[in-house]
């Protein structure tokens, strides 16, 4: 179940080489991870209802085998839309394996340590998220990246599809009377739909992920063009995505002793105040932009995953579990399609004021903004 998160880091080391390549554009070379991320969030659309229907190993196998083909395809081709078309299908393959199926069934398992059960869940994208870019970068440099796409497509065939048959979990999510009795439990999706709490929080993640997504893709590029070499920029991003490890767990032993509610506009704040030290990066920074790089690594990195976690917690405190899975798929799908526009709209921040301080700047404000609409949020008001 960590293929959505490792591809979509996986796609930052790729554009810079594939966009010199082609020669494309900065706002051109965008529309790959738009593509990836708006198949992610159409497999996140769907996946809620189809887990009444089918098992969810049915379901990640599926995911699996789209994320292996989409990878395998890029390889082979040669314009944008046909790229977009493949990273359009990985992202379809994620986002009906991983984020949705993955928690709906952890939060109808767990209670008591439900954060800190999310947190390792979605902590092991982090450690994927550490190696995968770094191997990326050295299958780029030794054997070009059609065959890095290749080897990635062949990779998920190989490790992922056989590792279907250990998931127990069946269609639905856990079966017993506790599941049983957990999943009655709130208001059905029409309700939820009318809660203005639903609302403020799914803005709020919104706001969030575009925020994210605008940093994550472009990060090693804007490093690049700061005078890093390209090993190290590579493993900076690394770095930060490994940070994300310890603080999903700290984030999820937070969240269960201080409720989730209180803590949620802790991590948006601080990704807020991660984002902004990367205003201190450039080529003429010296030892200032390395101390901002290292607070960006260590800031970012902590919140990267926290919004992911604590977000579907405030969740299922504020509606139940009855129409969690369905809602959450819904959340997550106007997260996923509204930030998917975040690359290329960096890219045009990017051309259009011929540096990354504008865009960098407009994600640290609107991710204090996402801080504050998480406040004072109610249980089914």
């Amino acid at each position: 179940m960590r293929i959505a998160r490792t591809g979509q880091r996986r796609m930052g080391v790729y554009l810079p080489t594939v966009q010199h390549a082609f020669g494309w554009s900065e706002t051109a070379t965008g529309g790959l991870p738009m593509a990836m991320l708006l198949g992610f969030s159409l497999g996140n659309l769907v996946v809620g209802p189809l887990m009444g229907r089918l098992e969810i190993r049915t379901l990640v196998a599926m995911g699996a085998v789209l994320c292996a083909v989409g990878w395998a395809l890029a390889a082979r081709l040669t314009s944008l839309p046909m790229l977009m078309v493949a990273m359009a299908m990985t992202g379809l393959g994620g986002g009906l394996a991983t984020i949705v199926p993955g928690i709906a069934a952890i939060t109808s398992s767990f209670v008591a340590r439900r954060g800190l059960a999310i947190g390792v869940f979605i902590g092991s994208t982090a450690l994927a998220g550490t190696a995968v870019p770094a191997l990326s970068g050295w299958l780029i440099a030794e054997f070009g990246w059609r065959a890095a796409f290749g080897i990635s497509g062949a990779a998920i065939a190989a490790i992922c599809i056989p590792f279907v048959a250990l998931i127990q979990v069946g269609r639905g999510g856990p079966t017993g009377v506790d599941a049983d009795a957990m999943a009655a439990t709130g208001p059905g999706p029409q309700a939820v739909a009318k809660l203005p709490s639903y609302w403020r929080l799914t803005i709020a993640l919104t706001i969030s992920q575009i925020c994210m997504y605008a940093i994550l893709f472009n990060i090693v590029a804007m490093l690049l063009r700061a005078g890093y070499l390209q090993g190290n920029a590579v493993a900076i991003y690394g770095l930060s995505n490994l940070m994300a490890l310890p603080g999903l767990l700290i984030g999820g032993v937070l969240a269960d002793r201080l409720g989730a509610r209180r803590v949620l506009p802790a991590c948006l704040l601080l990704q807020a105040i991660g984002t902004f030290c990367l205003l201190g990066v450039g080529p003429d920074a010296g030892t200032a932009g390395n101390v901002a790089v290292a607070a960006f690594v260590l800031l970012w990195g902590l919140a990267g995953g926290l919004p992911n976690q604590v977000g579907p917690m405030v969740l299922a405190e504020l509606i139940g579990t009855r129409a969690f899975a369905t809602m959450l798929g819904v959340t997550l799908t106007i997260s996923g399609l509204l930030g998917a526009l975040a690359p290329a709209a960096a890219g045009w921040l990017y051309d259009a004021s011929g540096g990354y301080a504008l865009p960098v700047g407009s994600s640290g404000v609107l991710a204090v903004v996402a801080a504050l609409l998480t406040i004072g949020l109610r249980r089914r008001d």
